[in-house]
């Protein structure tokens, strides 16, 4: 039970008696014929299987933070700004590569793409998140932002230049419009947040 399964019922239960709370033992919950679990929500976020981890959880999985100062690569390189999360490593990070995301601002939703990753291309060193937002142009340097994981599109990649790098979020792109316009057909949209744009 619970991290690194320490604990026990009969742990939980003594604990409950000490500290004047109650503890109830309840069957194992399965959900499309998976048992939900701490355990198997992780393994699936490692995995990058963000319809299962939404269909457990009942919710998308989530990234949060403040948007960081990234190298201005994107915007002024690529043709495609970011924002830019740092990831710790200690956190439980979900499998590199590439998200069709929605991001959540100051009570609005939008649609996005992620990389989460260390972006070899550039010969990056340290794991972020980096977003690109669509229909979206303000400067939130310093402001928090949430970061809903709809779906894996692809792993991480070196390209062999900016171009290439280019092309392929382009490809992206599309397909991330697409899986959004999907989300947004079947209401599975960022909670109580407006419809992605």
């Amino acid at each position: 039970v619970g991290r690194g399964r320490r604990g026990n019922i009969d742990f939980l239960k003594e604990r409950g008696r000490e500290s004047g709370f109650p503890v109830t033992v309840v069957d194992a919950l399965y959900e499309g014929g998976m048992l939900v679990s701490s355990t198997k929500i992780r393994e699936l976020v490692a995995e990058g299987r963000m319809r299962d981890v939404r269909r457990l959880l009942g919710r998308y999985y989530q990234i949060r933070g403040e948007v960081q100062r990234g190298r201005q690569r994107g915007g002024r390189v690529v043709g495609f700004p970011t924002a830019n999360l740092k990831i710790s490593e200690e956190d439980l990070c979900p499998k590199r590569g590439v998200y069709v995301t929605q991001v959540v601002y100051d009570g609005k939703c939008y649609g996005g793409v992620s990389n989460i990753g260390y972006n070899p291309t550039f010969g990056g060193d340290r794991l972020v998140a980096e977003t690109h937002i669509f229909d979206f142009d303000d400067d939130i340097y310093g402001r928090p932002i949430k970061i809903n994981l709809l779906r894996h599109l692809r792993g991480e990649k070196k390209f062999s230049g900016t171009d290439e790098l280019a092309a392929q979020i382009r490809r992206d792109i599309e397909v991330a419009h697409k899986v959004l316009e999907s989300a947004r057909k079947e209401q599975l949209l960022c909670g109580d947040e407006r419809s992605p744009r």
